[in-house]
């Protein structure tokens, strides 16, 4: 069984740190390709890994974090809030037992509907969803309505559409043939692996106000000069390559490729993606809104 923040979800994200004096906690990512049992903050952290308001004027008490997976987020922001509550659900119950007394883990399917009372939640978090969420604005319409007047819903995503960098350098022609075959399979499984860049709009489709949205980029290998994106770059890479074989796999053999044909592809496509000729970028995106105080 896959954890809200699934298997496939893990396999394709990455690692990344920024610093943000007014952030909510100061946090890692949920989960990275890294499996637990090594080193889940790879690198840093995730790109995601700190919320962009600041609650510290007005403390939560109650906090949601949707689809846990492992619980770290949650772990940390309970710390970090010790006299909050903090929820955290996910369809499988993977998380650790020793956990902060403010912090229990509900096995909850968040597709299906809340049992959570109307207006009881100061703010909730969703990160690295795409694999988990077919229903946005279902999603969506639920915190609404679970959340407090002037409560806040905050979503966090990679958006997983390789752009080129406008440098001169070469076009990654396998790379972008990959997403072209995994972004149609996972569509046809009801899934976007682009909806990143849609939340905005999303949230205020939904009826929050004060949306906010932060785009930062994610690049792919070691070729940025920055030795801090250098890093990051090297972690994407290595965390996507982790899961390559078992999703390609399955999605190209299904499509009617042989297994020597995907090996073959998937050999040129770990070339291309550790070649520092090719330059790419992926963009996290973090989004905040404020539900209306009436």
């Amino acid at each position: 069984m896959e954890t809200d923040r699934g298997t496939e979800h893990q396999q394709a994200a990455m690692s990344m740190s920024d610093q943000d004096e007014h952030a909510l906690s100061p946090v890692s990512s949920n989960d990275t390709a890294v499996p637990a049992d090594q080193n889940e903050n790879a690198d840093a952290e995730i790109a995601t890994d700190e919320s962009l308001h600041d609650q510290e004027d007005h403390p939560p008490s109650l906090i949601l974090d949707l689809g846990t997976g492992s619980g770290i987020w949650a772990m940390q922001v309970a710390d970090q809030y010790p006299s909050a509550e903090v929820i955290g659900t996910d369809i499988s119950p993977v998380q650790p037992k020793w956990v902060p007394p403010n912090l229990q883990y509900e096995v909850d399917d968040l597709e299906q509907e809340w049992l959570f009372r109307d207006d009881c939640f100061d703010l909730i978090h969703v990160r690295f969803m795409f694999l988990s969420i077919k229903d946005w604005p279902g999603m969506l319409r639920q915190a609404m309505r679970v959340l407090k007047p002037g409560g806040y819903i905050e979503l966090s995503e990679l958006d997983l559409r390789p752009v080129k960098v406008q440098d001169g350098s070469p076009e990654p022609a396998t790379i972008t043939q990959w997403f072209k075959l995994q972004g149609g399979a996972i569509n046809h499984r009801g899934f976007d692996m682009q909806i990143a860049h849609k939340f905005k709009g999303l949230l205020e489709q939904a009826g929050f106000e004060a949306v906010v949205e932060e785009v930062r980029d994610v690049p792919w290998g070691t070729w940025p000069s920055d030795k801090r994106l250098k890093s990051i770059g090297f972690w994407h890479v290595e965390q996507l390559k982790q899961g390559l074989q078992g999703i390609a796999m399955a999605t190209l053999t299904r499509s009617g490729w042989s297994v020597a044909e995907v090996e073959v592809f998937l050999a040129s496509l770990r070339r291309e993606m550790s070649d520092p000729q090719y330059h790419i970028l992926d963009h996290a995106y973090i989004v905040y809104g404020r539900k209306p105080l009436s």
